[in-house]
């Protein structure tokens, strides 16, 4: 009896899981069993007068250029790391609150941080997450090492003059195969563990690319050479 009791509490446990992936742009919320219950614009809206926020997500969008001087849209993550912490905080807080408004039992949450992220800053994430009311905060970057290949590969080719395909490249590989993941693998798989993968996944194949792109530019830069070396005359 005791043990069911157990497993009856740990699986409406796993049904409070959500797993948010904070975007610069956007922010996106998916929830055990439910898959994506939130994709919205990573902005609030300040009234500067008052030093208060008035809404987040697509209505603070809306409010862009139509609205009074003293009304300010605020990005507060750039390149997926908090820059405003306090302005983070209320946005995820209102998200999580929008997705999740049980006062009984409280959400584990697990949330996809970029692979450049320093200590100082997972810790800002977990800080403002934590700031929702949730149990348990998870950062996930145990495969940041292959985000860092990635971005190294990707910067190398940058090197060798040709920037338009790397960023082509990235914005595919690890932005827009996320979310056909989030709509495909991980609305059938259902779990947050299959949202995880998401991340290595895109890194590894975004990599392989960026590899593929760079042997070839290489090979263009050596031709010319080779032909010169084997046009030179003798001494």
């Amino acid at each position: 009896m005791i043990e069911e009791r157990r497993e009856r509490i740990q699986a409406i446990m796993a049904q409070n899981d959500i797993g948010i992936d904070l975007g610069t742009t956007t922010i996106i919320i998916a929830q055990e069993g439910k898959g994506v219950v939130l994709n919205q614009p990573s902005v609030v809206a300040m009234d500067t007068r008052k030093n208060t926020v008035l809404e987040a997500g697509d209505k603070a969008l809306a409010m862009v250029g139509r609205t009074p001087n003293y009304i300010s849209a605020i990005f507060p993550l750039k390149d997926g790391v908090i820059s405003d912490h306090t302005m983070t905080r209320e946005l995820i807080c209102r998200f999580v609150k929008q997705v999740y408004s049980s006062h009984m039992v409280k959400p584990r949450v697990a949330v996809c941080v970029p692979a450049a992220i320093t200590g100082i800053e997972s810790d800002a994430v977990v800080e403002a997450v934590m700031a929702a009311g949730v149990t348990r905060v998870l950062a996930i970057s145990q495969f940041q090492w292959i985000g860092g290949m990635m971005e190294t590969a990707c910067g190398s080719i940058r090197g060798l003059g040709k920037t338009i395909n790397p960023t082509v490249t990235t914005l595919i590989g690890a932005c827009g195969l996320r979310v056909i993941w989030l709509y495909t693998i991980f609305k059938a798989v259902g779990t947050i563990e299959s949202l995880y993968w998401s991340y290595p996944v895109s890194w590894v194949l975004t990599l392989a690319i960026h590899i593929v792109f760079l042997l070839i530019y290489k090979r263009q830069l050596e031709a010319p050479q080779k032909g010169e070396n084997a046009c030179a005359p003798s001494v």
